[in-house]
């Protein structure tokens, strides 16, 4: 193992997916189908090391040669904990890594024990590898799939051209929405922190849409803090946000949540400001389309009693009255929120929904 240590790049590395068909053959490897190369085509190096795999009865082998492949994409995940494991483990963060050998492109699984390299940004996007060892893993969720893992590299230096083009030796390994090799997690996570949005699971195509407000019952804020105790439905609130914090991972190895985010919103109306609080498979949906100034019909919500010790942000407007008392929950179910952004054209001045105003940080 080696290479040249460099800066971490910016933001997540990236290039594909794609996994194993259940047909297994001579041709074939446990998770997938291998596709011959033309006869008059470039042999295909990965398609050579899957075939020695096969023959090889410890399912481990040193290739019998070793060339160069580029790497085009380091995905990085949450491996949750084996249903074997009686004491809960640390959180440990794996690596699904897509090479190409400029005839196919594969994602494989990287060994734990090399994971400094990518800590390091040694083995990273565009660079040419050598692997010297491999091994095949069993996937017990999907019966006659396997996944192919790196034991052993030698990193070198930045390829000189990297083309995306070469297709997927395993057509599985392209759908969409992408998907980890292993464990049950339904995405992947930003290369460097669990805060960022990343992948194809983040949504941003959603638009504000009139509404018929005419059969709608709302209810302040001022008035929801004062009655919700003893309501069990709740009348829809109409708000500007005032505030978005940043997302909140909070997956963990013995959770099997499949999509572990929070964020927080402080929003507004003409009685006062309170904290809302979005959990899990709404994040995905919402939070990219979500913006400090919007407004909201917000639907469907659950009430609950405020956590005392949560650090509020600076009041965008000190006359606007903090309500600290309780918190608005977004769920996808229980209940499952709906939530409308209003366009602005729609907002009449006799909701007196607080404007924003600028702030400037001196730095």
């Amino acid at each position: 193992m080696s290479g040249e240590s460099g800066q971490p790049e910016a933001g997540p590395s990236h290039a594909g997916l794609d996994w194993p068909n259940p047909e297994r053959n001579r041709a074939g490897v446990p998770g997938g189908v291998i596709r011959r190369a033309g006869a008059q085509g470039p042999r295909s190096w990965i398609q050579k090391v899957l075939e020695q795999i096969m023959d090889s009865p410890r399912q481990c082998v040193t290739p019998s040669e070793v060339v160069p492949v580029t790497v085009l994409a380091v995905q990085r995940y949450l491996l949750e904990d084996e249903p074997r494991d009686t004491v809960p483990k640390p959180p440990l963060y794996c690596y699904d890594v897509t090479i190409s050998d400029g005839v196919y492109q594969e994602k494989c699984y990287l060994d734990p024990s090399l994971n400094s390299l990518v800590y390091q940004n040694i083995l990273k996007v565009g660079i040419q590898m050598r692997i010297s060892r491999v091994s095949c893993l069993y996937n017990e969720k999907r019966i006659g799939q396997g996944i192919l893992c790196i034991d052993n590299v030698h990193c070198g230096e930045t390829s000189d051209s990297i083309s995306l083009e070469t297709p997927f030796r395993n057509r599985a390994h392209q759908e969409k929405p992408e998907r980890p090799l292993r464990g049950g997690k339904s995405h992947y996570l930003a290369l460097w922190n669990n805060e960022d949005p990343y992948g194809d699971i983040w949504l941003t195509d959603k638009q504000p849409e009139e509404h018929n407000f005419s059969d709608t019952k709302i209810i302040s804020l001022s008035h929801l803090e004062m009655t919700w105790t003893n309501r069990r439905n709740f009348p829809a609130l109409l708000v500007r946000i005032l505030h978005k914090s940043k997302l909140r991972y909070y997956g963990k190895p013995d959770k099997k949540m499949i999509e572990p985010y929070q964020t927080f919103l402080e929003v507004a109306d003409s009685s006062g400001t309170v904290s809302v609080i979005m959990w899990n498979a709404l994040c995905p949906e919402w939070y990219k389309s979500l913006r400090v100034g919007l407004v909201l019909l917000l639907q469907d919500y659950s009430v609950k009693k405020s956590y005392p010790f949560r650090i509020q942000p600076v009041p965008v407007d000190p006359q606007i009255k903090l309500i600290s008392t309780m918190e608005i929950c977004l769920n996808l179910r229980d209940p499952p929120t709906n939530i409308i952004i209003i366009p602005e054209k729609q907002v009449k001045p006799e909701w007196r929904l607080p404007k924003l105003n600028h702030r400037f940080t001196t730095r």
